[in-house]
């Protein structure tokens, strides 16, 4: 998968649209997402980093030198300080509290820790979309 597929596969998969990646990029129109993501442009190193910060992922993943890291750092904006942060912030949230399927006992501080980043995430994003 190149660059530009990848930039579309994590823009839907974290339920942006093109109009919401361009304004967190710094294009001011959706066309120029959609030509990116068809790769009919060459982006310049500092295009790449503003997508991959937008896409909560790195450089490195995007242009295919980290395969294996999708995600950047699931700690990289210090929401939380420690495991019991997150552990806290977790079971705060009234449908993850509520899910059943969240067993710290059995998850490394590593899982703990991406798990809380991750509803962070979801929680941000539902609100700008809902909060329009």
């Amino acid at each position: 998968m190149d660059m530009y597929e990848k930039i579309k596969k994590l823009r839907i998969e974290q339920g942006l649209s093109q109009d919401e990646l361009a304004d967190k990029v710094g294009y001011t129109h959706r066309s120029s997402i959609g030509k990116v993501e068809s790769g009919l442009v060459d982006l310049p190193q500092s295009k790449i980093k503003a997508f991959a910060d937008a896409l909560h992922t790195t450089p490195q993943y995007l242009m295919g030198y980290d395969e294996k890291s999708e995600k950047q750092d699931v700690n990289k904006n210090n929401i939380f300080s420690n495991v019991d942060d997150a552990i806290k912030f977790i079971l705060e949230q009234p449908l993850v509290a509520n899910f059943g399927g969240y067993d710290p006992e059995k998850m490394t501080d590593d899982e703990i820790m991406e798990f809380a980043e991750d509803v962070s995430r979801m929680i941000e994003m539902l609100g700008k979309k809902y909060n329009k």
